[in-house]
């Protein structure tokens, strides 16, 4: 039987945005948690010893004596997810908190480049996720929910906290929620090693058969496809996404994706299927490139002549992009996953996916120049 839990109950548990909230008010050391600086002195201990940087890590040596009474806590602001700004440490802490998300086109650059311009000796950028993925910008430092999990934990371990029954209930829902995303346990690691090692196959199987209602999405999107265009190269990421990979396409593209040889080369533009925590997306975009001035020649050629295949580049500033959306296609909202039917889903996205390959019938010679 299943526990309750408030974030689950409000259909939050994967809702960015409740999570940044609950961990402003967590950090905050003036909200109504009233455990004061204990959280936020072991959050920005364990986030300053991830810097690459000894002067960065040394201020972490100076958390537990620093006064962080002047802390302040925003959301949102300059629309990023969280910034700590520590006067008495001359410092500024930026974070991008991701749940069940991916990095935005030039998201951070853009977000660093603002912080840069504030005044602080010291400025730390944290990209917190679920997931490990690549990031565009190697100025900022990857972090794992499985850090701020800890603080959690050690923070109400300690023999002498106390606070109102409600509060402990809440921050324990929290938890729940985290340790039901992240495993951090080094037993639970490798235990699940030992008998993936024993059970391999039979645990593939399963979560082909009865994996997650987003697994089941894919699956029956990728089967669909498969069976109606035999053209079309299916291309699975375990439940995050699936990639489309047409070859009338493909074989007119030049070699330049990123980290692939031969005809792989070649599949840098894609449809692309991502189930999210509250809808499932089916987009065009390119995938990392090393000749980004090439890519460019052809996204302006195929955006011009009156931009007949109704591409949108989604930022003025897209050519200096790593990736490069150029399209939805469609988009469908999801209420709740565990009530939703994969296949019917996947009937749509497949007419979806139809309708505009049809309408994009002729690209190929755009692409070829």
């Amino acid at each position: 039987m299943r526990r309750f839990n408030v974030f689950e109950t409000l259909r939050v548990a994967d809702v960015e945005i409740r999570h940044s909230n609950f961990l402003a008010w967590l950090l905050n050391p003036r909200e109504t948690h009233e455990q004061g600086d204990a959280f936020l002195r072991a959050v920005l201990q364990a986030l300053l010893a991830e810097s690459p940087s000894p002067i960065t890590r040394e201020l972490g040596q100076r958390i537990n004596s620093a006064n962080l009474r002047s802390v302040t806590v925003d959301r949102e602001w300059q629309h990023i997810d969280l910034l700590i700004r520590v006067p008495s440490l001359d410092l500024i802490i930026a974070i991008e908190n991701k749940i069940d998300a991916s990095e935005g086109d030039g998201q951070l650059r853009r977000y660093r480049r603002i912080v840069e311009r504030e005044r602080a000796a010291h400025k730390l950028f944290i990209y917190l996720a679920l997931r490990d993925e690549d990031i565009n910008d190697n100025q900022w430092i990857k972090c794992s929910h499985a850090l701020v999990l800890d603080c959690i934990r050690t923070v109400l371990a300690s023999p002498d906290r106390s606070m109102q029954p409600a509060v402990g209930a809440f921050i324990e829902h929290y938890v729940q929620i985290l340790e039901s995303r992240v495993t951090t346990n080094p037993q639970q690691l490798q235990l699940c090693r030992e008998i993936f090692r024993k059970h391999g196959e039979a645990i593939k199987l399963i979560m082909r058969t009865v994996g997650s209602p987003r697994a089941h999405v894919h699956d029956a999107f990728a089967e669909l496809v498969e069976q109606r265009f035999p053209d079309v190269m299916v291309v699975r990421r375990e439940d995050q996404q699936t990639l489309l990979v047409p070859e009338v396409w493909w074989r007119n593209l030049p070699p330049i994706r990123n980290n692939a040889t031969g005809d792989d080369a070649r599949k840098w533009l894609n449809f692309v299927l991502e189930a999210r925590s509250r809808h499932v997306v089916l987009d065009i975009r390119t995938r990392y490139v090393i000749d980004n001035a090439k890519r460019n020649e052809i996204l302006r050629r195929i955006a011009g002549n009156g931009n007949r295949w109704g591409f949108r580049m989604k930022f003025p500033s897209w050519e200096t992009q790593r990736r490069v959306q150029l399209k939805i296609v469609g988009k469908i909202a999801i209420r709740d996953w565990e009530d939703t039917n994969g296949q019917q889903i996947a009937d749509q996205l497949v007419d979806m996916f139809a309708g505009e390959l049809a309408k994009l019938d002729g690209l190929a010679s755009d692409l070829r120049g």
